[in-house]
């Protein structure tokens, strides 16, 4: 039921268990940080702590994206500690993935890094937290850095991360890379055509504030299928240059 957005429900359900085990508790832990309950969440672990039940790594990264949500870095601390003790991180690459997310969400940019420099496998989801966690904190030179390095590597990045450093290069007004990105997925046909909408509103508002606004309109009228951030990104790039009648 927690998958079906029924907490109160799947509450309900627990609350019935006689007898609740890990999977139960990392079920509703994992209900909770889905969909952006961290507190709910974080007070389940710690009675689950207290019926002397030990997490699991699905329940350690469940609780990381709670911490990472709640900003609650003195909660993570400890739980990395505890994974660390457990040698997790060099057998599970979700937990690891979950723990740089989680530090680049509350700020914590150099332990992110360290983890990330840590694991023994890294796939897409490890950088993209990476530069995600860059990005969300305005450091745009470093989020430019780790993309080249990700490509260093032989690996192709995915419409989120496409997105995401379009976005840093926003940031930092980085248009001659975001072009170099723009004509790179115009050659070599990316990103998926599942990522298209995500990545052509991040190339709208990645030119709006380079101030490139024409730019801008071009890539809007060049998009398939448009949606409210579309009409969003483009009306707030208008207004951004004072342009007010062209934004209505």
């Amino acid at each position: 039921m927690q998958k079906c957005g029924f907490l109160g429900k799947a509450k309900e359900v627990f609350d019935e268990i006689l007898v609740c085990g890990i999977v139960s508790w990392t079920a509703l832990i994992g209900g909770y940080s889905h969909y952006g309950h961290s507190e709910e969440a974080l007070h389940c672990f710690q009675r689950m702590q207290l019926e002397a039940l030990f997490p699991n790594a699905v329940t350690l990264a469940c609780i990381l994206k709670a911490c990472g949500i709640s900003r609650a870095t003195h909660k993570d601390q400890r739980i990395h500690v505890g994974i660390m003790s457990r040698n997790l991180l060099e057998t599970d690459i979700v937990l690891g993935n979950a723990m740089i997310d989680m530090y680049g969400k509350c700020g914590e940019l150099s332990k992110a890094q360290d983890v990330f420099h840590n694991l023994l496998i890294r796939d897409l989801v490890s950088w993209s937290a990476l530069i995600n966690g860059y990005t969300q904190h305005s450091c745009g030179e470093e989020a430019l850095r780790c993309f080249e390095e990700l490509q260093c590597e032989g690996l192709c990045p995915d419409g989120i991360i496409v997105a995401c450093i379009l976005k840093a290069c926003g940031s930092i007004k980085a248009f001659g890379k975001g072009q170099e990105i723009h004509a790179k997925m115009v050659r070599e046909g990316l990103p998926l055509a599942r990522d298209v909408l995500l990545v052509g509103n991040a190339l709208i508002d990645m030119y709006a504030k380079c101030d490139l606004i024409s730019k801008s309109q071009e890539v809007f009228e060049q998009l398939a299928l448009r949606d409210g951030i579309s009409w969003n990104t483009l009306i707030a790039g208008y207004v951004d240059r004072e342009q007010g009648k062209e934004a209505l």
